[in-house]
């Protein structure tokens, strides 16, 4: 039997797409306590944003109904579980000084370098962030990317109304200035709703972009 690895998702995964968590198999997913709070700041957001926020709201709180997330609760039948974990206990090893765990980002690196440190099994950091990605490494982290088409396994709400296509920061500006605006055709169609997303900073989108 494959070895198990223990995930830990950063705020921008779930922010990009709230069915993730069921996107690992019978791996486990670990959420830091900061991940809950930043995902709390965005739940109010009338955008696609705040719609995946409160969608993984609903689903944490399903979960809960089910067990402890503080313990850890099965996800679904032949999955791994999902479970909180806290930054109490970080050592002065965890987190180079030059890191600050005031700034959410590094406190979330921070927690997971504490449950790499504490557990037997390989522990992954998966971020839609390029610069908290390479940070990870920087520190003796394995970290990697989450792509939307990782989520196959539940076809309730696969697709919602719309398709995320990553684009590099000038095409978003160049959207906001009224311009003219050109995408890969990435399966996309006629009349076809996209948000695009900033590759470099996931706070950083353009939603109701029409693709003609």
């Amino acid at each position: 039997m494959p070895r198990k690895t223990t995930y830990v998702l950063d705020t921008s995964v779930y922010l990009t797409n709230a069915e993730c968590i069921y996107a690992f198999k019978t791996h486990d997913i670990h959420v830091p306590l900061k991940v809950f709070e930043e995902i709390d700041k965005h739940k109010k957001r009338q955008d696609a944003v705040g719609a995946q926020a409160r969608k993984i709201i609903r689903i944490w709180d399903g979960l809960r109904c089910s067990g402890s997330l503080d313990k850890g609760v099965q996800i679904r039948k032949g999955l791994g579980i999902v479970k909180s974990i806290s930054a109490s206990g970080i050592l002065d090893d965890d987190l180079p000084r030059d890191l600050d765990i005031k700034i959410p980002d590094h406190l979330i690196i921070a927690t997971a370098l504490k449950a790499q440190r504490e557990s037997t099994r390989k522990v992954v950091l998966v971020s839609r962030d390029i610069n908290m990605r390479v940070i990870a490494d920087a520190v003796g982290l394995e970290s990697q990317d989450f792509q939307n088409n990782q989520v196959v396994d539940n076809s309730e709400n696969i697709y919602e109304g719309y398709t995320t296509v990553l684009v590099d920061d000038q095409i978003i500006d160049r959207f906001y200035e009224k311009q003219n605006v050109y995408l890969e055709n990435k399966g996309l169609h006629p009349n076809q709703y996209v948000m695009m997303v900033s590759n470099a900073n996931e706070k950083k989108n353009s939603f109701r972009s029409l693709y003609k």
